[in-house]
């Protein structure tokens, strides 16, 4: 799939279109059109059968994240910057801090959690989603979400630009939007 190029773009504001893209298009890698095609945020899972702590409200968050005797994400996963922008306004970064079990790659949180290491597991929904043992509880609540957007172009020097053209088209139509839906993200 040479000819269709596909980018993981992080947003850290209302989600609009992305940086990554923009430098695709700028250094004559991609067409000048990108097209959006999901996004999926952070959520917060628990081991399976365990009680789904209350998450819905900012104020059930925090009490979330403090009654929490351990909480897991990855260093290097693209949510950490949502997480730790969450705990800064909820004003218990400190607090939430000493009880956090850093993690190379999401994977590792989520094996936190299944093996009952951590209480709480924070990433992407679509992270959580398909893991054995552990459930999402839901998503962080909006006014603290962050999102990961994917977006797709089309390699300027491809060779069949209507079969690309094709892809792109699968992956916004309605279809596509009902396997984002079910893997956590939302389409776009």
């Amino acid at each position: 799939m040479t000819d269709l190029l596909l980018d993981v773009v992080v947003e850290y504001a209302e989600p609009g279109f992305s940086e990554a893209i923009d430098q695709l298009v700028k250094s004559g890698k991609v067409g000048p059109k990108a097209t959006p095609l999901a996004r999926s945020g952070v959520g917060v899972g628990v081991r399976t059968g365990a009680p789904k702590p209350e998450i819905g409200t900012p104020e059930a968050m925090k009490r979330t994240l403090l009654k929490a005797k351990s909480v897991t994400y990855a260093e290097d996963g693209a949510s950490r910057v949502f997480v730790e922008k969450m705990e800064e306004r909820l004003g218990v970064a400190s607090d939430v801090k000493a009880k956090t079990m850093l993690t190379h790659g999401s994977g590792a949180a989520t094996a936190n959690v299944a093996d009952g290491k951590s209480d709480l597991v924070l990433t992407l929904a679509s992270e959580i989603l398909p893991v054995h043992g552990i459930e999402l509880v839901g998503p962080l609540p909006e006014s603290l979400q962050g999102y990961i957007n994917f977006a797709a172009g089309i390699a300027v020097r491809t060779k069949n630009a209507e079969a690309a053209k094709g892809v792109i088209q699968f992956l916004t139509g309605p279809a596509a939007g009902q396997v984002y839906k079910a893997k956590g993200m939302e389409a776009r």
